[in-house]
């Protein structure tokens, strides 16, 4: 059963909504979240994710939800995202932390969206619990995501720091944000 926790949010100036997501749904290839709702503007960030579900089958076959290993694991297991403006469903794992901007003009559905890649839903799920393929679950807990959402106008983009970027020790830059057109096309 998949829990949503709100865990933070601050008014403005400061404007965040801290998100946790325990068990998404792995049993469709795409499950929409409409506690989850952003706004056009937003920067989104995958903070945290991990941990593994069941993939069915027989023997050890619960694999990591972000970076899942074993036979077929290049195609198939990966945990899945969308937020507004994106053209479809990526990979958990290729987005990492990079920062994700719901387009200001954006119309239509503002949900999260998370999903799971899999030959066959059918047999998917939390139970079982095993140490999965090449004991990659050994120890782990049931997959989540952290999402962090900085709202419209609240604060500046958060930025990485580098040392090689200026003399100063810090970028002037903000962190590169990928037009979400290009999570699905590779441009």
């Amino acid at each position: 059963m998949t829990q949503i926790s709100h865990i933070l949010h601050l008014p403005p100036p400061v404007s965040l909504d801290l998100w946790r997501v325990d068990e998404p749904d792995v049993r469709h290839r795409e499950s929409v979240y409409p506690e989850i709702q952003f706004q056009p503007g937003d920067t989104v960030q995958i903070t945290d994710a991990g941990g593994c579900c069941q993939t069915g089958g027989s023997g050890a076959t619960w694999k990591r939800w972000v970076n899942p290993s074993g036979p077929n694991s290049g195609a198939l297991y990966h945990g899945l995202i969308k937020v507004p403006g994106m053209p479809g469903l990526v990979r958990v794992q290729d987005v990492g932390q990079q920062l994700m901007v719901v387009p200001n003009n954006f119309q239509g559905d503002l949900s999260l969206h998370l999903g799971y890649e899999d030959d066959g839903y059918g047999d998917n799920g939390y139970n079982d619990h095993d140490n999965g393929t090449q004991n990659q679950c050994s120890g782990s807990v049931n997959a989540f995501i952290m999402l962090t959402v900085f709202h419209a106008g609240s604060i500046v983009v958060p930025r990485t720091q580098s040392l090689r970027e200026n003399g100063a020790g810090e970028s002037n830059a903000p962190t590169v944000v990928r037009e979400l057109a290009s999570w699905t096309t590779g441009e």
